[in-house]
């Protein structure tokens, strides 16, 4: 025994022990103060390449303040758990590296899309990224980072386990704990101005080159805290709700001329004609040109580019704006979490049926919940629909002709008139380069990337053309008379950028949101309001929200106070909302604007104040998802043959027997809103089920003998 402790306490075994506590010591330095900065050089090297701004060096010699705030960002994120033991700490802070670097990646992905980075707002919208068709993930360094994650937690597991010296790591994680509450709390001082930290809602991207990605993040987390305006009060709100009140209208239109009012928003659709005619040698649009220049029509003043198509219809259905929500906020996902008043509810109390229409997925933009808190009478999503492919089969996204079908559908059938809210999506991103280009293009005054690229494009709104001119035709044999707001979104993003727009492509602009000038090339979309019945051609640029006023008062309906409120707008000679960040060159905000302000932070952000008032809305318990409540089924049989003709059940529906077991059913060409299928086996009992692509059950048919 004494020999054994002799051996143990020898000077060979001591050096041993001092030189492992020398090496864990390095190692835990390295994690302490290295890892933060080389995972710093990481996230601002991947993410300033696709920039063509500063540098990572030019960021450190220009804007060394900011460049230490964000050190000290991650070196207080990772340390924060200083306080665990060492082996869980180094494997916590190789987790957190990990997180840091996907969020990095997140953001290049996004900055190519649609040139913003990440912002606080968008992890209310990771869900969605699971609906995005053809989404390319960068799987390569993905794979390589887990590996790379997995062996150094292997490696640290078989680590001998050292002294833990508690005092350091209570003052490292309290000094990292005290820092972030600083940093984000601003009191007593704060880091962000005295990093000097420059905040350009308008320009995030920008914001990543001055203050860094995760500086450039909190900064505008930070102020997306939105303040109520100056003056804001229960009595203010009842005051305006009262000012803005229109006066009762009697209807002066017979029941049968009330027209069917129909908002169709299309995916990126922009006149090809925008980015020059001498690039064209026969006009892809001819039946949007000859509608467009026949009616109230001019420039949609959009306010998103690339994406955010749930914003530019938050506007055109609630009337309300998107310049008084901050940064890439989405009002569907964040917002609409209860009823507010919109231009559905007012054609709903004035007798008209309502129906949202989109033939993508119910669950995208969180649209199935926004429609009902919208006041919609139903929504028909692409889940109920007979669409040529399922979701996620990757043949792209559904043509219009679902979209148009549907509406052809609903105002041939209501007997009252109908307000229809419809999203076309044929016209989506990608457009990846096409090898014949596209026969509307003239080759030679292109290169061939553009002409490619922008072929994609131009074929596909030729495709979209064609069915607009196949409704407008259809919708001129109703008796009914029928109004038809019809506009893109935003302009398309394509990507690279410069490849169509830029001088390597059509010379359209070289920035994406540089002067003024640029701006309003890339955020005019044009549209037009086309009665089926007579039109006069009159020429008026307006924001979406302008739409609400103007088929209100075409259709000769009442209104509310956002309606009422936006006709005096026009009165006093504003047809549109400037852009925040544009005052100067598009004139201030009215009263009348200001007014607007006060009343949508009390609607999506305050006490909710005007549910007292006449804007008060409630819910729609009867409110439906899909073409009926109750499908109707007829089971037929005939030579040992089961069909089945079903009213309200989609093509891509599932059908199971007694047992709960799935059928295989062949599906027979049908009309939107029906299908007809036959069925094989011989099935005692059968009943339906739709699903969304989330294995959510939409619907489910009580069962049915088969006799």
């Amino acid at each position: 025994m004494l020999g054994t402790r002799r051996q143990i306490y020898s000077p060979l075994h001591v050096n041993k022990r001092t030189r492992f506590s020398i090496w864990l010591s390095i190692i835990t330095i390295c994690f302490v103060f290295l890892l933060p900065l080389a995972l710093m050089i990481v996230c601002e090297t991947l993410v300033r390449k696709d920039l063509n701004l500063y540098t990572l060096g030019q960021f450190f010699d220009l804007k060394t303040k900011a460049f230490l705030l964000n050190y000290l960002i991650y070196f207080s994120v990772i340390n924060l758990f200083y306080i665990l033991p060492r082996k869980l700490y180094y494997v916590t802070s190789l987790v957190i590296s990990g997180l840091f670097i996907l969020f990095t990646i997140a953001n290049q992905m996004k900055l190519e899309l649609r040139n913003s980075p990440i912002m606080l707002s968008d992890m209310s919208l990771i869900k969605e990224l699971q609906g995005l068709d053809n989404l390319e993930l960068p799987m390569k360094p993905i794979i390589l980072g887990l590996v790379i994650l997995i062996v150094g937690i292997l490696i640290i597991y078989f680590l001998p386990k050292g002294k833990e010296f508690w005092i350091p790591k209570t003052l490292l994680f309290t000094g990292s704990f005290v820092f972030l509450l600083i940093l984000w709390n601003e009191k007593p001082i704060s880091p962000m101005a005295q990093a000097n930290l420059w905040y350009t809602r308008w320009r995030p991207e920008l914001g990543i080159s001055e203050n860094g990605l995760i500086g450039n993040f909190t900064l505008f987390a930070k102020k997306a805290q939105i303040q109520p305006p100056t003056g804001y009060s229960e009595a203010k709100i009842k005051e305006l709700a009262e000012k803005y009140q229109p006066e009762t209208k009697k209807q002066t239109i017979d029941e049968n001329e009330r027209p069917n009012v129909i908002y169709i928003m299309s995916e990126a659709f922009v006149d090809p004609y925008i980015w020059g005619k001498q690039y064209f040698t026969k006009d892809p649009t001819p039946n949007f040109r000859k509608a467009f220049e026949e009616s109230l029509h001019g420039f949609m003043y959009s306010p998103e580019y690339g994406g955010g198509t749930a914003n530019v219809e938050f506007e055109a259905v609630t009337g309300l704006s998107r310049q008084f929500l901050p940064g890439d906020d989405v009002a569907y996902n964040q917002y609409l979490n209860h009823p507010v008043p919109s231009v559905a509810r007012v054609f709903d109390e004035a007798g008209y049926h309502t129906t949202a229409i989109h033939a993508f997925k119910n669950w995208y933009y969180q649209r199935s919940t926004a429609y009902k808190n919208l006041g919609f009478d139903r929504f028909i999503s692409g889940d109920f629909m007979n669409l040529d492919f399922p979701f996620n089969s990757g043949n792209g996204y559904p043509s219009d002709r679902h979209m148009n079908d549907s509406i052809l559908k609903i105002v041939k059938e209501n007997k009252n008139p109908s307000f229809i809210h419809a999203v076309g999506l044929e016209g989506h991103m990608p457009y990846p380069r096409e090898k014949n280009g596209s026969p509307f293009l003239d080759k030679a005054k292109m290169k061939m990337a553009t002409y490619e690229t922008f072929g994609t494009y131009v074929n596909k709104l030729n495709s979209v053309d064609k069915d607009l001119g196949r409704l407008l035709g259809e919708l001129k044999k109703l008796e009914r008379p029928t109004i038809v707001v019809f506009w893109g979104d935003h302009f398309p993003g394509f990507t690279p950028f410069q490849t169509v727009y830029g001088e390597e492509g059509l010379n359209f602009t070289s920035s994406l949101n540089g002067s003024f000038e640029d701006w309003m090339k890339l955020h005019k979309v044009p549209y037009f309001v086309w009665n089926s019945k007579d039109n006069t051609p009159v020429e008026q640029d307006v924001t979406p929200n302008m739409f609400s006023q103007i088929v209100t008062e075409m259709a000769d309906i009442e209104g509310n106070a956002v309606t009422n409120l936006l006709t005096q707008v026009m009165e006093g000679g504003t047809s549109y909302f400037p852009y925040k960040q544009f005052t100067k060159e598009m004139g201030d905000y009215t009263n009348e604007m200001k007014d607007l302000e006060m009343l949508q932070y009390d609607m999506l952000h305050g006490k909710r104040y005007f549910t007292k008032t006449a804007l008060a809305t409630k819910d729609k318990s009867d409110y439906l998802v899909g073409w009926i409540k109750k499908p109707k089924i007829n089971i037929t049989k005939s030579n040992g043959e089961i069909l089945i003709h079903a009213e309200g059940i989609p093509k891509h529906a599932k059908l199971f027997d007694e047992s709960d077991e799935e059928l295989e059913i062949t599906w027979k060409k049908s009309d939107e809103g029906t299908s007809t299928f036959k069925v094989k086996g011989k099935p005692k009992k059968v009943y339906f089920e739709v699903q969304d692509d989330r294995k959510t059950s939409l619907l489910q048919t009580k069962k049915y003998s088969v006799n």
